[in-house]
């Protein structure tokens, strides 16, 4: 029984050294950022910013015409979306590091993205949704 035990511990440290060696990479990643983000959540921050503009235009365009219910469905998604967009990158915003070029705020800045993790899926699920609603819309209005 003792060797499971040790064969146990052995691995339960492994896994440990696996996931420092994982934060480390992710730390080291948002150092060495100017933005102050992973790369991944950089796309998504660099996404809801292109979203944003286009929801904003389309809100407006929408609002002008105003003559369907394709276009009140339209207003109302894109402002949807611009809202989604706004806390994607508000969310984003907070999870960056305080001090640039600061190690030290680098990992706190790692602790901030894994404990909003869930918020920040579920915001890129509910931007993709947002993105699919226009793309059908956009498609309905100019068919």
């Amino acid at each position: 029984m003792e060797a499971i035990v040790g064969l146990s511990l052995a691995c339960n440290i492994l896994d440990n050294v696996d996931r420092a060696i994982k934060y480390g990479k992710i730390i080291r990643e948002i150092y060495a950022s100017t933005s102050g983000l992973p790369n991944q959540l950089q796309l998504l921050d660099d996404a809801a910013q292109s979203m944003s503009v286009v929801a904003d235009e389309l809100e407006k365009t929408a609002a002008s015409i105003l003559q369907t219910e394709t276009d009140i469905r339209m207003r109302d998604v894109s402002k949807e979306c611009g809202e989604v967009c706004r806390a994607i990158r508000a969310l984003l915003t907070k999870c960056k590091p305080t001090v640039p070029n600061s190690a030290l705020s680098s990992a706190v800045a790692r602790l901030r993205i894994s404990l909003n993790k869930g918020d920040i899926e579920g915001f890129q699920v509910k931007l993709q949704e947002c993105s699919r609603s226009l793309n059908s819309l956009v498609a309905a209005k100019t068919s």
